[in-house]
């Protein structure tokens, strides 16, 4: 019923990134220090990222069903899972877009309810959030725009306003501290600045042959 009735496959298309190559993260993390916290720094200090072999399936066997009902589709895999690529859907129109990859959530040690800590480390907690795509230094050189870490900052700069779907298929995508009244900090907080209309995330870490 949801597939016949609500979603107009012949008109509405799909962006997909799975199967990212991560070789070359070590390389890229000289980037992070300006757009990410210290603590995920730590976190990817040995600079070793595995690949998901199932997210390229996942993503494969979603393109074969929209393939199957000719609608539209845009697949990016292997190193063309990156930034850049991800980037330049900013503005774009499409009626999903399905990332999945690496996600990380990285929360702060102390109470963020406060008055305090809202004035001063709300917009930094974006920067503790974030999903990983290849890193790409063939496009523009590597820089914080394609080393292939996009932080929830990154996303609420973005423009998803035409996307009526976001799935991010991912550890932990769903995560983020609260504040007060602000809502969840956290890729759920990047999103709805980008202007996604709706989102599908995961609270948990996930392993990747069962989440495909």
């Amino acid at each position: 019923s949801l597939l016949s009735d609500s979603i107009n496959f012949k008109t509405d298309g799909v962006d997909l990134f799975g199967g990212a190559n991560f070789t070359g993260f070590n390389k890229a993390q000289r980037n992070f220090s300006n757009q990410v916290s210290l603590e995920v720094q730590e976190r990817f200090q040995n600079g070793e990222m595995e690949n998901l072999e199932h997210s390229k399936t996942e993503v494969l066997e979603i393109k074969k069903l929209y393939d199957s009902l000719g609608a539209k589709n845009n697949l990016y895999i292997n190193f063309d899972a990156n930034e850049s690529f991800f980037r330049k859907l900013s503005g774009e129109k499409n009626d999903v877009i399905h990332v999945a990859t690496h996600g990380f959530s990285e929360g702060l040690s102390y109470s963020v309810n406060s008055t305090f800590n809202l004035n001063n480390n709300a917009m930094s907690e974006l920067m503790r959030s974030g999903i990983i795509l290849s890193p790409n230094s063939s496009i523009e050189g590597l820089n914080d725009k394609n080393d292939g870490l996009i932080t929830a900052m990154d996303l609420s700069q973005l423009d998803f306003s035409n996307y009526n779907l976001a799935i991010f298929s991912s550890c932990e995508s769903g995560l983020g501290n609260l504040y007060g009244n602000q809502g969840v900090y956290g890729i759920i907080r990047g999103l709805k600045l980008a202007g996604v209309k709706s989102m599908i995330l995961s609270l948990w870490q996930v392993p990747d042959k069962q989440t495909s």
